[in-house]
C-alpha cells in the first residue's frame, strides 16, 4: 500500500510533492528577510557595541558615520564584528570592521579637555580599517576645537588598515 500525503495524486511527479512542501519554509524565510536588517547596515562599524566602562553615547543615525561622544576621562567599548560578506576582489578579504568612505568620530563632551578610549574588537576575522577614526574636543558651545583625545584599538584576532583607512588621533 502506497500511502501519499493529503491532496497529491499517484499522477503527479514527485517535483510537485517537493515543491508544495517547500512553500511554508519559502515563505517564512523570506518574511524574515524582510523584518530582519541585511548586512548592509547604515553605520560605520560593522559592529554591535556594547559600553563596559564610562559614560558613551554612540549615535549611529547617518549612514556611514558612528558618533561616539565620550562623557568623562576614560571608557572602554568592546565591539562585536558581524559579517556582511567578503570584500569583492579576485582574493576576498574579510569584511571590513570600518568600511572604505565610513567615519567614526570621537568626541568630548562641550568643553571637556581629553579623553581616552579603548576600543576592544571582537571576532574570528581582524579588524580591517578602511575608512576613517578622528578624534577631536569639543568647546564650550560644543564646536569643534580641534583635534584631541586618545583612541586606542584591540584586536585579538589582529588589525589591518587598509590602503584608504586613516587615523586622525592626535594621541
Amino acid at each position: 500500500m502506497i500511502v501519499r500525503p493529503f491532496g497529491i495524486r499517484a499522477s503527479r511527479p514527485r517535483k510537485a510533492l517537493l515543491m508544495r512542501g517547500c512553500a511554508p519554509v519559502a515563505l517564512v524565510l523570506a518574511a524574515a528577510s524582510i523584518a530582519m536588517p541585511s548586512g548592509a547596515r547604515a553605520q560605520a562599524f560593522n559592529a554591535t557595541p556594547d559600553i563596559v566602562q564610562g559614560n558613551v553615547t554612540i549615535d549611529r543615525s547617518v549612514p556611514g558615520l558612528d558618533t561616539i561622544t565620550v562623557g568623562g576621562n576614560d571608557a572602554v567599548i568592546d565591539w562585536t564584528m558581524f559579517s556582511v560578506g567578503p570584500s569583492p576582489g579576485p582574493s576576498p578579504a574579510p569584511s571590513p570592521f570600518l568600511p572604505d568612505g565610513h567615519t567614526a568620530l570621537y568626541r568630548s563632551l562641550p568643553g571637556q579637555p581629553g579623553f581616552a578610549v579603548l576600543n576592544r574588537v571582537f571576532g574570528s576575522d581582524p579588524a580591517v580599517f578602511d575608512g576613517l577614526v578622528r578624534a577631536i574636543l569639543r568647546d564650550g558651545q560644543g564646536n569643534p576645537a580641534g583635534p584631541g583625545g586618545f583612541v586606542a584599538f584591540y584586536a585579538p584576532s589582529g588589525i589591518l588598515v587598509g590602503p584608504t583607512g586613516r587615523f586622525e588621533v592626535p594621541q
